[in-house]
Formats: structure tokens, C-alpha cells, sequence
């Protein structure tokens, strides 16, 4: 499960969206990222330039008031006045998170494995801790994850022999729970989904002999790292507004936080990842088979009577009527007719939508354009590259 930080941010920023030419978001913390002469810099939803384009590479800022930047090949933060909060020196860096992030320096290995605050003050270095239990120091660790709400976050390293193993660290560099899985993922509702791993220090074999375990399975681990769910699912994901999609048995299903199921194990019916404004989007199997939403007790609340679907958001999901696109609200009640190619989705008010003519922009809940592609053609991309080249950021 070795997570790369930085591919993993640049599939947050573009995952599942269309966006207007130049826009390479959608809106959060009011504004979005845009690019003009192939220089990122930040715009509100009036369209006006907040961080004149001059970046080499930019992300949404998110609740701590900082997002992460590139210039030339360099990773800093800067704040919503684009003016430096941390100065570009890093190789990678993930978003902050409960007040730090982890970065990866440019000296040594180039992972993941220093924990900063927002003042860049270095709380931890996690490739120094800990070391093993013979006092020796262990083999290479890293971060593999963010840290979580649960103030955790994925560490990786190198067993005694060639095996990975997964474990948790705080954020001074301690490890809570002990590299003892071949997967494990981030904490959400405070489970996390895992698959342990068993092995002797001395031949480094791994065994399958731990009570009441599977080790080639999925389970759910609290914080403490003892088994709340134990592993018996071929796959799982994180939990979501009190439940999880698990695969077992070939089937899939759904579970509450304590392994119950909440919708039983179906081998007909495929689902999305995620519980959006209560509701699930299905696809029962079988030739032309339609796109549905379902409640999270398993109710069908809207008929799959869609050729394509996407999930939810601020509560009306894009579907796909005829080949077109519209927007239908969690009643299915269509509240923009279908007419538009590839839309996003909506995020503070406005969505990402592509007209009959190829021309992109951001229309708001109405289905009136907010910004629209005119706009953008003659007010943003045709930024002039002195002012582009002069943003408020400077080193």
C-alpha cells in the first residue's frame, strides 16, 4: 500500500471533474485553481484573479487556511493574501491536518518522513524513530499517510527481512499502534480498515497463526490498534457517515461500526465508494442495466432509470438522460434539465458544466451561468503575461 503523497494530492485536485479552459478546480474556501500561460495562481467566483498566476503547481486551500504551492520545483503553503506562510524547500508535502502536515525534505531519501506545524517548527523526524527493540536503528520508515482527525497517520517500513508492514504514528513520532499489518489505511469515525500481518523476527515467515484472524483478510482496528471488526472481508473501505462498503464472498455489502450488515451482501449490484447527503449510488447487473441511488438502510429511494450517475454533492447529483446531463435533487426531482456534457460537481454553490459546443464554465443551482465561457475566454486566459509573471507571492 505504498502511497505516493504527491500523486495522491494531484488526484485529489483533478479526480472526477470537468472544469472550464483554465480552471483546474472547483471552488473551496472561495476560491478555485487556475492557470494562465501555464502559471497557477487562484480566482474568487467573480472570476477576478485573488493570486495572480506565476506558480508552478497549486491546491485548494482547505480549513487551515493554507494551501500547498510549487514554484519551480519547490513545495511551500501560502495563505489566502498569497503571501508566504512556509517558503517553497520541500521535495512533497501533504495538507495540513489538526495543525501539521508531513513533508519530505530534499536531503536523504526523499520520503515522507518529517512532521511540521504551521510555523514550520520540525515536531518529529520520523526517519531517526524509533528504534528496534535490540537498540539498533530500524530500517528505513516513512509516511504513508496524512494524519487523520483521529491526530494518526499510516507509517511504513521495512520488517527485519523484505516485508512491509503498516503501523500508526502520532505526530511526534511515536508509534501508537506497531507495524503489525500488510495494509492499513487512514482513520475515519474512529475505525480503520486493516489486514494483519504475523511474522518471526527470527526467519521472518510469515505466519497465520494469530487468534480469531485471517491474515489475508480485512478487518476494522480502533485507535488503540485491537480488533473491532475482525478481518473476514476481501476488501473494505473507510467508514462513512456510520457505515462502510465491504466485498465478501464475492459479494458486495454494507456495515455499521460494529459489523453488522446494514445492506446484505448482493452479488448482482455494484455501488459507489461513498454515502453522499444519506444516499448510495447503485447499478443493479445485467444488460443495459441503469444507474439508482439507495438510502443508507438499504431502500431504493430513487429507481435506476439513468444511463450514468455520479454521487451527491450539496445535495444534487449529476445524471445522464439521452446522452445529456442534468441535475436531480436527493427527492429525484430534476432541478436543471438535462443538457450539458461532463459535468463536475457542485462545491460552494457552483458546478463545473460543458455546453452542446464544447465551451466550459461554472453554473450555480439554478442552472444559470456564473461564470460563464465567455467570460473565461476573454477575461481569464487572456491574462497578459506581464501581469501573470507579477503576483503577490514573491521570493
Amino acid at each position: 500500500m505504498k502511497i505516493n503523497l504527491a500523486r495522491y494530492l494531484i488526484a485529489f485536485l483533478i479526480a472526477n471533474t470537468s472544469f472550464a479552459a483554465g480552471i483546474q478546480s472547483n471552488f473551496l474556501q472561495g476560491l478555485a485553481v487556475a492557470t494562465a500561460n501555464n502559471k497557477y495562481g487562484y480566482i474568487d467566483k467573480s472570476g477576478k484573479w485573488v493570486i495572480e498566476p506565476f506558480l508552478s503547481g497549486a491546491f485548494l486551500f482547505n480549513e487551515s487556511g493554507l494551501a500547498q504551492v510549487k514554484l519551480n520545483d519547490k513545495w511551500g503553503f501560502i495563505d489566502k493574501s498569497g503571501e508566504w506562510k512556509i517558503e517553497p524547500k520541500y521535495l512533497s508535502v501533504s495538507p495540513f491536518n489538526n495543525g501539521v502536515a508531513v513533508v519530505a525534505p530534499f536531503a536523504g531519501s526523499g520520503e515522507p518522513v518529517l512532521v511540521i506545524d504551521n510555523n514550520d517548527v520540525t515536531l518529529c523526524d520520523l526517519s531517526s524513530f524509533p528504534k528496534r527493540p535490540d537498540g539498533a536503528m530500524s530500517t528505513k520508515w516513512r509516511f504513508a499517510t496524512s494524519f487523520s482527525t483521529e491526530g494518526l497517520a499510516v507509517v511504513e517500513k521495512n520488517t527485519y527481512g523484505s516485508h512491509l508492514a503498516y503501523g500508526y504514528s502520532n505526530s511526534n513520532c511515536n508509534i501508537e499502534i506497531p507495524p503489525k499489518f500488510t495494509q492499513a489505511f487512514a482513520f475515519t469515525e474512529g475505525l480503520a480498515a486493516a489486514k494483519p500481518l504475523i511474522y518471526t523476527p527470527r526467519t521472518d515467515k510469515i505466519i497465520s497463526d494469530e487468534r480469531n484472524s485471517q491474515p489475508d483478510k480485512f478487518g476494522y482496528i480502533d485507535v488503540k490498534g485491537e480488533w473491532v471488526i475482525q478481518p473476514k472481508y476481501d476488501k473494505a473501505q473507510p467508514f462513512d457517515q456510520g457505515i462502510a462498503k465491504v466485498f465478501i464472498e464475492n459479494k458486495y455489502a454494507w456495515i455499521d461500526h460494529q459489523g453488522n450488515f446494514v445492506i446484505d451482501p448482493k452479488f448482482n449490484v455494484i455501488y459507489s465508494d461513498n454515502v453522499k447527503n444519506g444516499l448510495i449510488l447503485f447499478q443493479p447487473l445485467g444488460k443495459d442495466s441503469k444507474y439508482g441511488y439507495m438510502a443508507i438502510d438499504g431502500k431504493v429511494a430513487m429507481q435506476p432509470e439513468y444511463d450514468d450517475a455520479k454521487d451527491f454533492s450539496e445535495g444534487l447529483a449529476s445524471v445522464m438522460v439521452n446522452g445529456k446531463w442534468g441535475f436531480v435533487n436527493t427527492s429525484g426531482k430534476v432541478v436543471i434539465q438535462p443538457k450539458y456534457l461532463n459535468p463536475g460537481f457542485f462545491s460552494e454553490g457552483l458546478a463545473g458544466v460543458t455546453d452542446n459546443f464544447g465551451n466550459s464554465g461554472f453554473i450555480n443551482k439554478k442552472g444559470e451561468w456564473a461564470l460563464s465561457p465567455k467570460y473565461l475566454d476573454n477575461t481569464l486566459i487572456k491574462c497578459s503575461k506581464a501581469k501573470c509573471n507579477n503576483g503577490k507571492v514573491s521570493l
